[in-house]
């Protein structure tokens, strides 16, 4: 996903690096940077930060494709969801926030009050794969949705990035996904320690 409001560095949580964000409205967001987002996000600028966040700061993933009808909006711990019915009578939510927004927005979607509301924002959340195995094009088309004025541009991150750390040319975002398909779904994330990357 495009990187929304200010990178204030990267947060070790867990064994796995994130980058983490501060928007305009005030919300912290946490942006993988291990496996195929560090090669997309990579910036030599990005050093770790020791200051504070919220422990609940969100992680943006892969944006889900929606499956179903979208019934309305919800709000649960201040960030708003898409609730969706699938076929089989299922709700599940969507993340409706930061990043999100443009990317699902369609001015139809309002706020949702009926009859399965309480169900609603008690059901599980749709995310994306947290290793990243999305299509190129689909990435593609987010990055073409949302401007972050305080982000950095990926293509002028891509084109000043250097060589991958684990050897691959930098053109792999496809070629990552088809290495993927060739060692089978065992594939774990790189492990990156939170020293800043050098050049």
């Amino acid at each position: 996903m495009p990187i929304v409001g200010s990178v204030l560095g990267t947060v070790l949580v867990d064994g796995l690096l994130y980058l983490l964000t501060h928007a305009g409205d005030g919300a912290y967001y946490r942006y993988p940077y291990y496996g195929a987002y560090y090669r997309h996000y990579y910036s030599a600028r990005y050093r770790p930060y020791r200051g504070y966040y919220p422990a609940s700061a969100p992680v943006v993933s892969v944006a889900e494709a929606l499956s179903g009808v979208v019934l309305g909006i919800v709000t649960v711990d201040q960030y708003q969801y898409l609730a969706v019915r699938d076929r089989d009578g299922q709700l599940r939510r969507y993340p409706y926030y930061g990043p999100y927004r443009p990317y699902y927005y369609r001015p139809a979607y309002r706020p949702y009050a009926g009859a399965y509301v309480n169900i609603s924002i008690r059901a599980p959340v749709a995310q994306g794969d947290p290793h990243w195995d999305a299509p190129r094009y689909a990435m593609e088309r987010i990055s073409q949705t949302v401007t972050a004025a305080t982000s950095i541009s990926t293509a002028a991150a891509a084109a000043r990035l250097p060589a991958a750390p684990d050897g691959h040319r930098r053109e792999g975002l496809r070629q990552d996904r088809m290495e993927m398909k060739r060692n089978g779904a065992g594939w774990r994330p790189t492990l990156i320690s939170s020293s800043p990357a050098r050049t």
